[in-house]
């Protein structure tokens, strides 16, 4: 029982850490693809700076320079959607409601870890999602930056503590 345990228990530790990377990583994968209907529907609408319907989700969102905002009651609550409750957590706090959670309108060098874009302008426009049981100094979460100064938004993960 003991050999099983020592080897069990790094292979299911491996397993967990695999897990979270590939959640940031596909969390990720949906900012883009949301950011990018967002753009679309704005070019449509002929919006560059303002609010874009969504008719889709019964929602507006805000955009800067035709990209959705980097805030989260304001537009990534509403659009980002992975089948699952992305709670508004302050950005100091450990996610413990749901699964994720999520926060928006931060300062890029006001969340650990955060790597500064070459388009960094200084302006609030950071979003983080984080697993739950972390917080944002754990360094394991996504991001989607928009430097609301007509620069494209820059979005990925950091992994360093997944």
């Amino acid at each position: 029982m003991v050999i099983l345990a020592v080897v069990a228990i790094p292979k299911f530790i491996r397993l967990s850490t695999d897990a979270r990377i590939n959640t940031m990583t596909m969390v990720a994968s949906a900012m883009r693809a949301s950011a990018d209907q967002v753009l679309f529907k704005a070019q449509i609408q002929g919006v560059t700076n303002g609010t874009v319907n969504l008719p889709s989700i019964g929602k507006t969102v805000t955009v800067y320079n035709g990209h959705v905002a980097g805030h989260w009651r304001d537009a990534w609550q509403h659009i980002l959607d992975i089948g699952k409750v992305i709670e508004w957590t302050d950005v100091r706090a450990t996610c413990v409601k749901h699964d994720l959670c999520g926060v928006g309108n931060q300062w890029g060098n006001n969340v650990p870890g955060f790597p500064i874009p070459d388009n960094y302008s200084g302006q609030r426009g950071l979003v983080t999602v984080w697993p739950i049981g972390y917080e944002l100094a754990d360094l394991c979460y996504s991001y989607y930056y928009n430097p609301q100064d007509g620069g494209t938004p820059t979005i990925g993960t950091v992994l360093d503590g997944c």
